[in-house]
């Protein structure tokens, strides 16, 4: 990769939200501290019945888009997230998740400057309600696998996955 390269393509990231409002803020929160700035996202509240989604209409930033639907589960919560989505780069978080802040800005500058690859998976930590660190994934080398493998493996955690729109 170019040494200091910095990529400026818009990124979609899809939020399923439903019944988080303890978490969606710091979730929120680490996407708005990201060094990277050029992305829009789409929250789908997932029919929450707690205060979820007035937490993120809480957020005056442009680049926060919500959308209610009845309740139909995550997966058709993310499928009607990608239907909105303008990012030529497409990720997911879930509303109890977080980035580190510069995690965008990495994968977009590795995709951008690699475009044999279709998308970029992370490491990953997981860590309980009071932020303690549980588990630490390991990290992945380079594999050749196709997107249904790629979603339904569970070597893999989709939240780390930025991934080039067309391929979706």
């Amino acid at each position: 990769m170019k040494s200091g390269y910095k990529c400026n393509i818009l990124i979609t990231i899809i939020m399923p939200l439903h019944n988080t409002e303890q978490y969606v803020s710091q979730s929120i929160d680490s996407l708005i501290n990201q060094t990277y700035s050029n992305w829009e996202l789409i929250v789908v509240n997932d029919g929450s019945t707690d205060k979820s989604r007035q937490i993120v209409e809480s957020y005056k930033d442009d680049r926060i888009r919500l959308y209610n639907i009845p309740r139909s589960g995550k997966s058709k919560a993310k499928n009607y997230g990608l239907m909105h989505a303008n990012g030529k780069y497409i990720g997911f978080i879930d509303s109890d998740d977080l980035y580190v802040k510069d995690k965008l800005q990495k994968q977009a500058d590795f995709l951008d400057c690699n475009p044999n690859y279709d998308g970029i998976c992370g490491y990953y930590n997981r860590i309980d309600e009071g932020g303690k660190y549980i588990m630490v994934s390991f990290i992945m080398n380079e594999m050749d696998i196709e997107v249904p493998e790629l979603i339904l493996r569970p070597l893999y955690y989709l939240q780390s996955l930025l991934i080039r729109k067309e391929i979706v």
